[in-house]
């Protein structure tokens, strides 16, 4: 079904490229993405902190335990409420 797949891929890309934007507002660096996730790091580089501060808030993302990724999280790219979601456990998360 060729019109879904383009319909869900078109919704994956508005949602992913809004996330970044609201991202670059809590000042983490977002590397450009063309999937469905983006790997963001927070403006102190404590990708840990917020992987647990998610984690205890029920929002699992992916921290990386190697030095050379362990400042940021990759975050994949779901409906737009669940992002909403993520965005408001960043803000409080600081």
């Amino acid at each position: 079904d060729q019109a879904y797949f383009v319909d869900c891929c078109c919704k994956i890309v508005r949602t992913r490229e809004w996330f970044s934007a609201e991202l670059l507002k809590l000042g983490y660096e977002v590397i450009p993405s063309a999937g469905n996730f983006v790997f963001a790091s927070p403006p102190d580089r404590n990708g840990k902190r917020v992987y647990e501060g998610l984690y205890g808030r029920k929002i699992l993302v992916r921290h990386f335990s190697d030095p050379l990724l362990a400042h940021g999280l990759r975050i994949s790219i779901g409906t737009k409420e669940e992002m909403e979601k993520t965005v408001s456990a960043l803000q409080e998360i600081g």
